[in-house]
C-alpha cells in the first residue's frame, strides 16, 4: 500500500468530488513486476506503460509477459473510454465508482 503519494491523491480526489463538477475516479496500481525478482514491485509510474499499451517496449521495467500485456489490453482500455467518455468502465474490468463525498445534512 503506497503510504507517500496514496494519502494526498486521495485528498485532492476529495476536494475535486466537493467540487461538484465532472466525475471523480481514482484508481491504485498494484503490479508487481517480475523483474528482478520482484524487487521493484510497483515503483512510482509503474503504471505508464500498461495505460498507453507497450509493456513489451518497456520490458526492462514490466517483464513484458503475457501477464503484463493482458493487463496492458484492459488498463489501456480503461483509460482510451474515459478520454473519450469520461468515464473509465469497460469491459473486463470491475465496475468503477465515483468518489462522492458524505455531506451531512444540517
Amino acid at each position: 500500500m503506497d503510504f507517500i503519494f496514496r494519502p494526498g491523491a486521495v485528498e485532492q480526489a476529495k476536494l475535486k468530488s466537493a467540487q461538484q463538477g465532472a466525475p471523480v475516479y481514482m484508481y491504485m496500481f498494484a503490479w508487481e513486476s517480475p523483474v528482478m525478482d520482484g524487487i521493484l514491485r510497483s515503483t512510482h509510474c509503474m503504471e505508464i506503460p500498461f495505460v498507453f499499451n507497450n509493456v513489451v517496449r518497456h520490458a526492462s521495467m514490466t517483464g513484458g509477459g503475457k501477464a503484463a500485456q493482458v493487463l496492458a489490453d484492459k488498463m489501456s482500455s480503461a483509460w482510451l473510454n474515459f478520454a473519450r467518455t469520461g468515464n473509465p468502465n469497460t469491459e473486463g474490468l470491475p465496475e468503477w465508482e465515483l468518489i462522492q463525498l458524505i455531506r451531512e445534512q444540517r
